[in-house]
């Protein structure tokens, strides 16, 4: 196994130090070529995609949320029409304090999952 010399770049073929610069030798393996990362091209360099720049995940966010908004009241209306009392709930009092709450829980759960994995998240 064949050594190099970090100072004076000579390969050895003993173990220990170099003769001539009195270093440690380090392993030298031939065959084993040291390839450059590929570069960037110039727009990924300068500009982030749009799902990085802060618009992008509000915009993101948003629509889960409106998502999220949509299946929960879909949920609570299958809930209401199995229940009997029909889909008559919604234009009462209790159903814009529900259909408000389901804002609420849908813009912190739309928000959790939009932010989770980011670095400034919350």
């Amino acid at each position: 196994m064949s050594l190099v010399c970090p100072q004076c770049k000579q390969l050895f073929e003993k173990n220990g130090q170099c003769p001539l610069c009195n270093v440690v030798l380090l392993y030298h393996a031939p065959n084993l070529q040291c390839s450059a990362a590929p570069a960037l091209p110039h727009e990924q360099e300068e500009s982030p995609r749009w799902q990085h720049t802060p618009w992008g995940k509000i915009v993101i966010g948003l629509i889960v949320t409106q998502g999220v908004i949509f299946g929960l009241q879909q949920l609570l209306t299958a809930g209401f029409l199995i229940g009997g009392d029909g889909t008559d709930v919604w234009p009462t009092l209790l159903g814009l304090v529900l259909h408000h709450a389901i804002y609420a829980v849908a813009l912190l759960l739309g928000g959790a999952l939009t932010g989770a994995g980011q670095v400034r998240g919350i």
